[in-house]
């Protein structure tokens, strides 16, 4: 089990993922904090595996807290969990050095497939704000942008597998698979099957 923070000044948002997290096989909410100060007191104490949290709460800025946990906590997984949608917001999030950036507005059931990407070694963001990390960097276009799971989904793909095959390969939900395969087209912009498979072929797949 990896050991979760989450950091959010509404009850409301920390209660929900808290009842959403509680049949988790793979996290643990080891911790609620309700602003960025409580977040690096318990991240001092308690040294999670991954974090997530808001961007606005009152008290110490939420921004110093990452920069700070990027130096002195390197190994521990960051992610952002908010309403906002801006670039602004986002590039300065990964300038952070987080690790991910998920909307509030997703469903919570999108939540884990979003975090084991993260925990997997890659970076997991909302569909929406694909196109920014697209844009933010060379390094994230391309074979080598995918997470481990998306580059085995890849493979699949390429073989011809259907959605329903592939998630009874890995023991997913068919839904699960189709988020996998929209990350995989938005970060290597492609928009179809045929473009996909034309694609592994490139690569030998």
């Amino acid at each position: 089990m990896y050991k979760l923070i989450l950091a959010d000044d509404h009850p409301v948002i920390r209660e929900g993922l808290k009842a959403y997290l509680k049949d988790s096989n793979t996290f643990s909410l080891e911790g609620m904090a309700s602003n960025a100060e409580e977040l690096w007191q318990m991240v001092s104490t308690l040294k999670p595996d991954v974090i997530m949290t808001d961007l606005d709460m009152p008290g110490s800025n939420t921004f110093e807290v990452l920069k700070r946990m990027k130096d002195e906590f390197p190994g521990i997984k960051k992610v952002i969990f908010t309403f906002h949608e801006e670039k602004s917001f986002f590039l300065k999030s990964v300038e952070a050095g987080i690790n991910g950036y998920i909307l509030k507005s997703e469903p919570f059931e999108m939540i884990s497939p979003l975090l084991n990407s993260i925990i997997d070694g890659g970076f997991a963001a909302s569909p929406k704000m694909q196109k920014y990390l697209v844009s933010h960097s060379k390094d994230a276009i391309g074979y080598d942008s995918l997470t481990p799971r998306e580059k085995e989904v890849l493979v699949f793909i390429a073989k011809g597998h259907s959605n329903l095959e592939i998630a009874e390969k890995f023991q997913l939900s068919v839904r699960t698979i189709e988020f996998h395969k929209n990350n995989i087209k938005e970060k290597l912009n492609l928009k179809s099957l045929a473009e996909i498979i034309q694609y592994c072929s490139t690569l030998d797949i």
